[in-house]
């Protein structure tokens, strides 16, 4: 048997076992496992299980790797009773790999110490191992017993662990380990908490709870960073303000775990949907100074290329599902939370793979799909349209520009539009999303008596005939673009 036991300062252990079964004989329709503890409660994530390691040599019913999940009654007395079922889908002979995860409020021994107690088996157990990590500065007590075994304790970080060995185990003796934690002392046994009720006060959790926290603090940091454009003004307290709400969740999360699973799982959820719900800054991105139109060039193309190659490939894509680094990213960090998990699956501790699930919202939403259209959107849109546009606009005798405008003397173009130039008036076409900022479609810019408006483009090709030609006002039915890009 190996066991693992995680002690929290407040008094709860987490408790995994994983035991060697060999059925001889026949099968096993139910099987009774006491000493839980009461108030004993099983984790909901990972229930009891048993695996088939090997078979016997007339046994054809099932191959090595069957994993069996019986029905589970837990009684108030720490008692768990395993129901597999008829014959036909219990397990039968061979060996079998159970494993059990629980979670247990552990007694007093009346000397200050907690007593931690494995749960009892109906037979005899060999070779039984026990690893224990408590809060740092924890001591061991000397166990009564007579069974010869071996004690090793450890310092980890913030953890002390201890390694209790012994040979053999008689049956329905169970193996017990008294632990003193620093700075407690419990004079009187520690009675079992109700049904849902509060537990005492939380401690600090273990450092892996901190590595999370931080890790996760991180993300949502880098996530937001990505989203962010540039702020119309320094909003040095808008920003620390932000930054107090979205660490005052990671930093209470350890004690959260330590309290409870599920205020743990809680305070990491309510960290996600607060990095991606807060707004990103409390005025709006300047205004572009003073436009100029200039033609566009070959190079206005490829940084505009580079751009998109660089947000698909390059470290603005690394919480983009979307992307392949993105989903690079999410896959690997998937399978080392599965490695975390599976390398502390006999003590139960999921808190790798229940924090990547959580994370999950950070790789698959406020993605490249939901950035409003800039410039370069309009700029690569319009050089398309101007493949079919420009000959049938010369064969109106107009001129068709692919122009850019810029705010500086150099940099990235902020707005872009295709020109024509007829003998008769002078119209462009853009990109513009709509008043409900729902879609970017084509539009054509028309101004009428020193006015300009905005007249959505449902057929390029027949519209523009039209329009160099007649002079015909917007259509007030069709003027519901907002803005060009």
């Amino acid at each position: 048997m190996r066991a693992r036991a995680e002690v929290m300062p407040s008094g709860f252990a987490r408790v995994g076992l994983e035991i060697t079964v060999e059925v001889q004989g026949g099968w096993v329709e139910r099987f009774e496992i006491a000493g839980l503890g009461q108030g004993a409660q099983l984790d909901a994530l990972k229930p009891p299980t048993w695996i088939k390691t090997s078979a016997a040599l007339d046994d054809t019913d099932a191959t090595p790797g069957t994993k069996y999940l019986p029905q589970l009654k837990l009684n108030g007395d720490g008692t768990l009773t395993l129901d597999f079922g008829p014959r036909m889908t219990a397990p039968r002979r061979g060996t079998f790999v159970s494993r059990l995860v629980y979670e247990t409020r552990l007694t007093s021994d009346g000397r200050g110490a907690l007593v931690l107690s494995l749960p009892t088996w109906p037979s005899a157990l060999e070779n039984v191992e026990l690893w224990i990590d408590a809060p740092r500065g924890s001591q061991l007590a000397q166990m009564e017993s007579g069974e010869a075994q071996s004690t090793q304790a450890f310092e980890r970080g913030a953890l002390s662990a201890f390694r209790i060995e012994k040979a053999q185990l008689p049956r329905t003796h169970p193996l017990e380990a008294h632990l003193a934690l620093p700075g407690v002392w419990i004079e009187q046994p520690i009675e079992a908490p109700a049904q849902g009720a509060a537990t005492s006060e939380p401690g600090a959790g273990s450092a892996h709870a901190w590595l999370v926290a931080a890790a996760l603090l991180a993300l949502i940091a880098l996530k937001r960073l990505i989203m962010a454009p540039a702020p119309a003004a320094p909003e040095l307290a808008f920003t620390a303000l932000k930054a107090l709400v979205l660490v005052v969740p990671c930093a209470a999360f350890p004690f959260a775990q330590a309290w409870s699973t599920s205020a743990g799982v809680a305070t990491l959820a309510l960290a996600v949907g607060l990095g991606l719900a807060l707004p990103l800054h409390l005025n709006d991105a300047p205004a572009p100074g003073r436009l100029r139109y200039r033609r566009a060039h070959a190079v206005d193309m490829q940084r505009v290329r580079r751009g998109r190659l660089a947000a698909w490939l390059g470290p603005r894509s690394w919480l983009d599902a979307t992307t392949p680094s993105g989903l690079v990213l999410l896959a690997l960090s998937g399978a080392l939370a599965v490695l975390a998990t599976q390398r502390s699956a006999d003590a139960g501790d999921t808190l790798w793979l229940e924090a990547w699930a959580l994370a999950l919202p950070l790789f698959i939403a406020k993605t490249r799909f939901a950035r409003a259209a800039d410039a370069g959107d309009a700029l690569l849109a319009l050089a398309e349209a101007r493949g079919s546009l420009a000959p049938l606009a010369e064969a109106h005798g107009a001129r068709c520009l692919l122009e850019v405008a810029h705010s500086g003397p150099c940099g990235l173009a902020e707005r872009a539009r295709l020109r024509f130039a007829g003998a008769e008036r002078e119209i462009a076409l853009v990109l513009a999303r709509d008043t409900h900022g729902r879609s970017d479609s084509l539009a054509w810019l028309l101004s009428e008596g020193g006015r300009s408006s905005l007249r959505k483009a449902h057929a390029p090709l027949l519209e523009l005939p039209l329009l160099l030609s007649s002079g015909a006002a917007p259509s007030k039915r069709d003027d519901e673009l907002a803005r060009a890009a």
